[in-house]
């Protein structure tokens, strides 16, 4: 039997565990490879860290919100999921025009967005289009 809760605590739950993980493995991944390629990083390596812990969040969030909603039995995570990737990517486009003289303590709060809103986000416009769908 089908769950018919909405789960909106369970994809946001999934996309900021799953996207605090892999950030945290992506940014470790990339400080080890960083330290053992080169024995002093210049600035270049704070924008490779960054792309590590942008690819982390990404995939993170995405795979961890798809991940709780299939093993919760919940309808269409896999839409929620391309939904989630798709408000990710329009984040991670726009967040260099976001941080333009941005205040670094507002960065924590996008990073609170990310994690948080967006996957809720994501599955009001899964239950918004499965209703309609049906």
């Amino acid at each position: 039997m089908r769950n018919r809760k909405t789960g909106y605590i369970a994809a946001a739950l999934g996309g900021a565990i799953g996207g605090f993980l892999f950030t945290l493995a992506g940014y470790y991944l990339t400080s080890v490879y960083l330290y053992e390629t080169t024995k002093d990083p210049k600035w270049g390596a704070v924008y490779f860290m960054l792309l590590g812990c942008f690819g982390g969040l990404f995939v993170g969030e995405v795979l961890g919100c798809w991940l709780i909603l299939r093993l919760g039995g919940y309808r269409e995570p896999g839409f929620t999921a391309a939904m989630l990737a798709f408000f990710l990517t329009l984040l991670i486009v726009a967040l260099p025009q976001l941080m333009w003289g941005m205040h670094w303590g507002l960065l924590h709060l996008t990073w609170l967005l990310a994690l948080v809103a967006l996957p809720l986000v994501a599955r009001f416009f899964t239950n918004l289009t499965s209703s309609v769908r049906r």
